[in-house]
């Protein structure tokens, strides 16, 4: 997870939760500063695994199961709406320790 920078935080302040490459956040991503001093964040950890394997859920590429993290050795399947194909052959990903299987995901094209 990231550190504060400033041995200072205002009371009332947020911070963002991030864990390092190759591990997801389980949890609340926000931790704030208490009137104590004592942070106030819900129970967080970092967990080996994936996140959502595109970068925009706006694609029409659907994933299944559509989670936004996975656990290492977990697979999921590409395929496409109804009149659109995948743009290549790859229709699996396995989460592994380096991140999915698959950097080049397909896209959907027009049939």
């Amino acid at each position: 997870m990231n550190t504060v920078p400033s041995e200072n935080v205002p009371f009332n302040s947020t911070i963002t939760l991030t864990c390092e490459k190759g591990w997801n956040l389980s949890g609340p991503n926000k931790a704030k500063c208490g009137p104590n001093g004592v942070w106030q964040v819900s129970k967080v950890k970092c967990v080996a695994g994936c996140p959502y394997p595109v970068s925009s859920h706006d694609s029409d590429l659907i994933i299944d199961p559509n989670k936004d993290q996975y656990r290492l050795g977990e697979l999921v399947t590409l395929s496409c709406p109804a009149g659109q194909i995948l743009s290549s052959e790859v229709v699996r990903l396995l989460c592994l320790n380096s991140g999915w299987s698959q950097d080049d995901l397909p896209h959907c094209i027009n049939e």
